[in-house]
């Protein structure tokens, strides 16, 4: 009876255990201690779906089992910057962060691959420096977002000011060539 409640009190507490979030407000914040293995994802992506409870549960056995790593994910299609700033280009994208260095995870999406990459087998891989996001730039990529919104509105309404112009006077001159055309009818005969 009391194995059964103690693995009943375990499978509960292994259930609530979270998956950290990180944003770009956060992220330099929470991952400059530690090792973090990071899924970059969107929530439309079918192969994304799939790989939640999985991620659920790593995030579960690294706090149950205090591995040497912390699991979180960047919702890729609203962090923009986060997304670019990592040159992420398919979903999911796993990366693991360590020591101002970025691992890229190309491994099976199973509890066992990512645990067995991220408490050791990640240093046989290569990797780059950790992208660094000040808030001074974070800003200036949201500026700029709306710059090139506003250059391509700008454009996009040049283009059909003038494309409206020339249809105009394509019609203005249908209309001449008409009324020029009944106006001399009569002269005719």
């Amino acid at each position: 009876m009391f194995l059964f409640l103690f693995l009943f009190a375990t499978t509960i507490s292994l259930s609530q255990q979270e998956v950290h979030h990180l944003t770009g407000q956060n992220f330099a914040e929470k991952t400059s201690e530690g090792a973090w293995l990071v899924e970059f994802y969107a929530p439309w992506c079918g192969h994304c779906q799939r790989l939640t409870q999985t991620w659920k549960d790593l995030a579960a056995k690294a706090e149950q089992e205090n591995l040497p790593f912390k699991v979180a994910d960047v919702e890729a299609t609203t962090e923009v910057e986060l997304a670019s700033a990592f040159e992420i280009s398919s979903f999911p994208t796993i990366k693991f962060l360590k020591d101002g260095k970025v691992y890229e995870y190309k491994g099976p999406r199973t509890i066992e691959g990512f645990t067995e990459f991220s408490v050791g087998r990640y240093s046989s891989v290569g990797s780059t420096d950790l992208p660094i996001i000040t808030e001074k730039q974070q800003s200036d990529n949201v500026a700029g977002y709306f710059v090139k919104i506003l250059k391509e509105r700008i454009y996009g309404f040049t283009f059909l000011s003038i494309i409206g112009f020339l249809v105009g006077v394509l019609l203005a001159m249908i209309v001449l060539l008409i009324w020029s055309f009944i106006m001399d009818s009569p002269r005719r005969q």
